[in-house]
């Protein structure tokens, strides 16, 4: 039985807002993250050790691939293979 005009209209009205409410959430999340990272360097930004500032480096990138996984994966509904 098809579905009436105006029902399919009302459904896909809904889902460009499901769609425009995960984009403001994942922009949100992503601003959110940003500013941590941002607050540790500023936290750090006296640090002299290499070794200390480099530790620092990596764990801020790998806290941003992280989320870049995380969100990838919610948005896409697969999960990311981990390759070691």
């Amino acid at each position: 039985m098809p579905v009436p005009k105006k029902k399919k209209e009302e459904e896909e009205e809904e889902e460009e807002e499901e769609e425009e409410e995960e984009e403001a959430t994942l922009q949100h999340n992503t601003e959110l993250l940003v500013n941590m990272v941002r607050q540790q360097f500023k936290r750090n930004k006296h640090e002299m050790d290499p070794e200390k500032i480099q530790k620092l480096k990596d764990d801020a990138a790998r806290g941003l691939i992280n989320h870049i996984l995380y969100e990838s994966e919610r948005l896409s509904g697969h999960k990311a293979s981990k390759s070691t």
